[in-house]
């Protein structure tokens, strides 16, 4: 992929990455090169099985390729003990999982503000962290949920999910179907905010789903397929 040179660390950069799940003869992800400008939006697309879930994986440091490599900001997580990807993954990532893992016995801003605690250097970007999460879940809409966690609707869950990885200013954001439960006016609030976040602190975006409808917002476009990867930009 042919990016706008710049003169920040790339966000990401893979060469010649290739992985398999263990014990299976089958290669799940082949991808010979792919590099993203810190900054930049990143849309993967591609059918199940493709392996949109654990390209993610990958990028986060939870899997490791057995061949290639991976750097985000610079480094190879490929490198670092398991301790190390946990620190990075923390202060420098904000992860949208696709199961939410919301902590259900907590309010939302308690589980916005668990990101935090995991990471006093995200913690230090923020002025007043009670306040942030409380705004940032106000923009996705739901500024008047005081319940705990297990009382809210799929959808609302998959906000509060959204904000716990925004606050803090992560340099990158991955999302994984972050859109999948929410209707076509959350969607919209979700991907605003999403980019407003992003821009603030100059964020990369890296984001999987398969609503093509929003494929149109992001300048750099990466599909799986079963057999190929191809990429392009706008």
């Amino acid at each position: 992929m042919t990016t706008t040179s710049s003169p920040l660390q790339p966000a990401l950069e893979i060469e010649n990455l290739q992985f398999s799940w263990p014990g299976s003869r089958q290669v799940l992800l082949q991808i010979p090169e792919l590099k993203l400008a810190q900054g930049e939006h990143l849309f993967i697309e591609g059918p199940s099985g493709s392996g949109k879930s654990t390209l993610l994986n990958l990028l986060s440091g939870i899997l490791l390729p057995q061949r290639g490599s991976i750097r985000l900001l610079g480094q190879n997580l490929a490198e670092m003990k398991s301790a190390k990807r946990d620190r990075f993954r923390a202060d420098h990532l904000g992860i949208i999982f696709q199961q939410f893992n919301l902590l259900t016995y907590l309010t939302p801003v308690e589980n916005i503000l668990l990101s935090l605690q995991a990471s006093p250097q995200k913690s230090a970007r923020v002025e007043n962290a009670s306040r942030e999460a409380q705004a940032l879940l106000a923009q996705l809409g739901l500024s008047s949920v005081q319940n705990n966690s297990h009382s809210l609707s799929v959808g609302q869950q998959q906000r509060v999910a959204a904000a716990r990885a925004l606050i803090g200013k992560p340099e990158i954001i991955l999302a994984d179907e972050p859109t999948s439960a929410l209707d076509s006016d959350h969607r919209h609030r979700f991907i605003e905010q999403l980019f407003q976040t992003a821009a603030s602190a100059n964020a990369s975006i890296i984001f999987v789903s398969h609503d093509h409808s929003l494929k149109s917002h992001f300048g750099q476009h990466f599909r799986l397929t079963s057999d190929t990867q191809e990429n392009d930009g706008l």
